[in-house]
C-alpha cells in the first residue's frame, strides 16, 4: 500500500500543547505520540489489508506498547480478536480515546462502533461521512465500498471501488473488493481479472489466491479453485480462509471426510478458542449436505457446550440459533420454539453487545413467526411478525427490508397462500438461495414443475457454501 507522509504538525489537544505525529494513509491522517508507533500502525495495517491477521496482532500491539493512547491502533487491532468480547473491549478502547484523534479517524472509529451496536443506517451516513471528510482517500472509498455491498447496492459498490483505484492504482485492498462486487454482478472473467492485478501488487501475500480460490469455487471451477487456494497455504499455511475453502470444494464435489479433514486442520493452526469455534459450524454443515442430520444436530449441541465451557454466550447462541433453524425448515415446530426459547434467554445475558443481542432476537422472532404460521396459528404468526418489524423499525437498509420480505413470504407460505408468497419472495433478496427454494416450493404447490424445476437447477449451480446453502441444495440436486 502506498501513502506519504503530511509531516509534523503542532496541535492543541485538551488544553496542553503536545508535538503530535501523523502520517497521511492513503490521505487518512493517523495520529499519534511516536514515528515508531506510527512505524509499527502502517506495518500492522498493510499486514491487516492482506488479511494476515495474527502479524497484523503483534505489529498493532507493538505500536500500543510505544504509544498506549494511538486511537486508531485499537480500531484495527479490534479487527483482529477472534470473540465478540474481545471486539467490543478493544473496540471501546478506541472509543475513549477517540477525542484525540483526528476526524477521519474519530468518523472511523464511530462507524466501527455503531455496526457492533447494529446500528446499519448509523454506519452507512458515517462512512458517507467519511468520503466526504476525505475524497481523494482510496481507504475512505473503499470502506464505503464494503458498506454498499453489504446493503446489496452493488453499482453504488462498484463506483466506489473504481474511484479508490483511480485516486490510487497501486491500492491493493480496491481491486480485491471490486472483484467480489464484479463477481456478484455475474462478471466473473472481469472479477478473476481483477484478481490477477490484486496479486501482482501484493506478491508474497495469500489472500489475493485465497479470493483467486474462492472466485473460482463461485464459478464451480473445484480444480482451480483448490490450485489457488494451496497457493496460498504455501505462501502461508496458517491462512484460515484458504483452509476453510478447501474443505468447502470438498463438500460441493461430494467428498465429505475430506472436507471435516480440512476443516479440522485448523485445529492444529488455531491461537485460541475463538479462532476454533469456526470450525463446528463448517462440520454441521457439511453433515446436512451429506444427509446426516443427526450428527449435524450433534455438532451444533457440542458447539453450546465448547462456548458455554469458555463462558463465551455469543458461540452458544449460534448453536441454538442454527438448531432452531433446522429443525423449522425440517417441520418440528416445537423442538425449533424450544431453541428459540433459549436464544431469548440466553440474549438476555449482560456480557453480549447490542448489535449481537439485536441480530439474535430479530432471527428468534423470525422464526417464532413462520413456526406459528405453519402451525396453523396465523394470529401469533402475525402478532410475531409485527414483534419483528418493530425491532427491525431503526434499520432502514435494502438487506434489511429483503430479511422482512422473506419472513413475510414464508408465514403466505405456511398459510398456503402461494400467489402472496410468491409476490412477496419477488421482493426479498434475489441472491437467495433460501428465498428461491421457497419460491420452488410454491410452483410445487402450484403444479408448475418447469418453473420449480429451473431454480432447482439454479440452486445445485450455486456454489457460495452456507447455512442456507446445506438447508436446500441436497433436495435441489435430487429433483435436477
Amino acid at each position: 500500500m502506498r501513502y506519504t507522509k503530511s509531516g509534523w504538525i503542532v496541535a492543541l489537544v485538551s488544553l496542553l500543547i503536545i508535538v503530535p505525529f501523523l502520517v497521511n494513509a492513503t490521505d487518512i491522517s493517523y495520529t499519534s505520540k511516536s514515528p515508531e508507533a506510527l512505524k509499527f500502525l502502517m506495518e500492522g495495517i498493510e499486514k491487516s489489508d492482506g488479511i494476515q491477521v495474527q502479524e497484523a496482532r503483534d505489529l498493532l500491539q507493538k505500536a500500543l506498547a510505544v504509544d498506549p493512547e494511538c486511537a486508531i491502533a485499537y480500531y484495527y487491532l479490534a479487527g483482529t480478536t477472534t470473540t465478540n468480547e474481545e471486539y467490543a473491549k478493544t473496540l471501546r478502547k478506541a472509543v475513549e480515546l477517540a477525542p484525540k484523534a483526528s476526524e477521519p479517524e474519530r468518523v472511523m472509529i464511530q462507524a466501527a462502533q455503531a455496526g457492533l451496536d447494529g446500528n446499519a443506517d448509523r454506519v452507512h451516513r458515517l462512512l458517507v461521512r467519511l468520503v466526504e471528510l476525505v475524497p481523494t482517500s482510496p481507504r475512505a472509498h473503499v470502506l464505503l465500498g464494503y458498506n454498499l455491498r453489504g446493503r446489496q447496492e452493488l453499482a453504488a459498490s462498484e463506483k466506489e471501488y473504481r474511484k479508490a483505484i483511480e485516486l490510487d492504482p497501486t491500492h491493493a485492498p480496491a481491486f480485491n473488493a471490486l472483484a467480489y462486487t464484479l463477481a456478484d454482478l455475474g462478471r466473473y472473467p472481469e472479477a478473476i481479472d481483477m484478481l490477477k492485478k490484486y496479486s501482482a501488487l501484493r506478491p508474497k501475500d495469500p489472500n489475493p489466491h485465497d479470493s483467486m480460490a474462492e472466485i473460482y469455487l463461485w464459478m464451480g471451477d473445484h480444480p482451480n479453485s483448490i490450485a489457488e487456494y494451496n497457493a496460498s497455504l504455501t505462501l502461508d499455511p496458517k491462512f484460515s480462509g484458504s483452509i476453510f475453502g478447501l474443505g468447502h470444494n470438498y463438500v460441493l464435489m461430494g467428498q465429505f471426510d475430506n472436507a471435516r479433514a480440512a476443516y479440522d486442520s485448523w485445529l492444529k493452526q488455531a491461537k485460541d478458542y475463538g479462532d476454533s469455534s469456526a470450525v463446528y459450524g463448517w462440520r454441521a454443515l457439511s453433515y446436512i449436505h451429506e444427509g446426516k442430520p443427526s450428527e449435524a444436530v450433534k455438532t451444533w449441541q457440542d458447539e453450546d457446550a465448547f462456548g458455554k465451557g469458555h463462558n463465551d454466550v455469543a458461540i452458544q447462541l449460534d448453536g441454538h440459533n442454527n438448531l432452531a433453524r433446522w429443525y423449522r425448515e425440517t417441520g418440528d415446530y416445537d423442538k425449533a420454539l424450544a431453541e428459540i426459547q433459549t436464544v431469548r434467554d440466553l440474549a438476555k445475558d449482560p456480557g453480549i453487545t447490542k448489535g449481537v443481542r439485536d441480530f439474535y432476537l430479530r432471527s428468534a422472532v423470525a422464526g417464532e413467526a413462520i413456526a406459528c404460521a405453519y402451525k396453523g396459528e396465523s394470529v401469533d404468526a402475525q402478532a410475531k411478525m409485527t414483534e419483528l418489524e418493530k425491532l427491525a423499525e431503526s434499520d432502514k437498509s435494502r438487506d434489511m427490508t429483503y430479511a422482512l420480505n422473506y419472513v413475510r413470504g414464508e408465514i403466505a407460505l405456511g398459510k398456503n397462500d402461494c400467489t402472496a408468497a410468491l409476490a412477496t419472495f419477488d421482493k426479498a433478496d434475489p441472491f437467495s438461495v433460501h428465498v428461491k427454494y421457497h419460491m420452488a416450493k410454491c410452483y410445487e404447490k402450484q403444479g408448475k414443475t418447469k418453473d420449480a424445476g429451473k431454480i432447482y437447477g439454479w440452486i445445485s449451480k450455486w456454489n457460495r457454501n452456507s447455512f442456507d446453502l446445506a438447508m436446500t441444495r441436497p433436495d435441489a440436486l435430487k429433483k435436477t
